[in-house]
């Protein structure tokens, strides 16, 4: 693999200053303009002067175009010990002028995807400096669109999060980590043994600048958690708009939902804003205040004895494609054919 770096992870290295930014052209070429804070040392020239190149932070080799002479700059400098990298794009395609442009307070990247069928939400956070991102409840059916994204945002995904063993579809999982290298990740209580990571309360999952927190939301199913990061939640089937998740299956409980939603969700500040798996109403968001205030089920004052008489009154149908579903997902989304194939 040839040893490159993007703009963006340039950009993150220089504001934590932990690189040496080497130009390898000429010295008239560096002289017309350069990259601010690089060295200039001509890539005909670096075999006899890497010493002058401190061996304590990364070094990224650059020309004009990110080709052969930054390649081989980069290369001498390995093979004399050194951490180093080329620039992609080179000088030409260095998007940040002076140091009054690097984007300081760039707002987290982030995107609510939706699947017609299902009515699900699937979730894409990312880090715009670092480009790192974590996705949340993928579906098979979309999961194209989703690496389409993926790649037009230039995104290294390093995390697939599930909040629960879905039953009404197919996690994208698999798929997506065959097609990225990101590491799948559950709730230990699922016993998914294929998973890369077994995610219990508390544990924390780092992207970029960020990081989101696990917490433990069980009652719709046994295993069911919440992502928290920065002021949103990700409820999963939890706590939906003005609704929950249904606790007739897969262990669920309302006495346990119940206890989830007030002492879990409801305890976060109020501005906090929601983001469930599904709605069917149209609906894409709500708050923490909105829901207690609004939510007939658990919000208005509702006791957990009415809670529970709500949810043993619902008589609902099973979802259309839980037999194929769940076990999938137990699988980290492959089907039956696929397993046996």
């Amino acid at each position: 693999m040839k040893p490159s770096i993007s703009n963006h992870k340039l950009l993150a290295l220089m504001k934590n200053n932990h690189v040496t930014i080497l130009d390898v052209r000429g010295q008239e070429e560096f002289n017309r303009g350069h990259i601010f804070g690089a060295i200039n040392i001509p890539v005909d020239e670096l075999q006899t002067k890497h010493i002058n190149v401190s061996n304590d932070k990364v070094i990224v080799t650059y020309c004009g175009k990110g080709g052969s002479r930054s390649e081989k700059a980069a290369k001498i400098l390995l093979e004399n010990g050194k951490n180093a990298l080329w620039l992609e794009g080179g000088y030409l395609d260095w998007p940040f002028f002076s140091p009054n442009r690097i984007p300081t307070e760039e707002p987290m990247i982030f995107h609510q995807l939706s699947e017609k069928e299902s009515s699900s939400y699937t979730y894409l956070l990312a880090d715009p400096i670092t480009r790192e991102a974590i996705i949340i409840d993928p579906v098979l059916e979309t999961t194209q669109r989703d690496l389409n994204l993926i790649k037009e945002l230039d995104l290294n995904l390093l995390y697939i999060l599930e909040t629960h063993i879905h039953a009404d579809h197919i996690t994208g999982s698999s798929e997506l980590k065959k097609r990225t290298g990101a590491k799948s990740a559950v709730s230990k209580k699922a016993g998914v043994c294929c998973a890369d990571l077994e995610l219990e309360e508390n544990q924390e999952i780092k992207f970029g600048r960020y990081t989101l927190k696990v917490l433990e939301t069980p009652g719709h199913t046994d295993e069911s958690l919440s992502f928290l990061c920065e002021n949103m939640i990700f409820t999963g089937d939890s706590l939906m708009i003005r609704g929950t998740g249904r606790t007739d299956f897969q262990n669920g409980s309302p006495d346990v939902l119940y206890d989830s939603i007030h002492k879990k969700i409801f305890s976060l500040p109020d501005d906090t804003k929601i983001y469930p798996a599904h709605d069917y109403k149209g609906m894409l968001s709500s708050t923490v205040l909105c829901e207690k205030e609004f939510n007939p089920r658990v919000g208005s004052g509702k006791t957990k004895d009415e809670f529970i008489k709500i949810m043993k009154d619902l008589k609902l149908a099973d979802p259309k494609n839980i037999h194929e579903a769940i076990p999938a997902n137990l699988a980290c989304g492959q089907t039956i054919s696929q397993r046996i194939s």
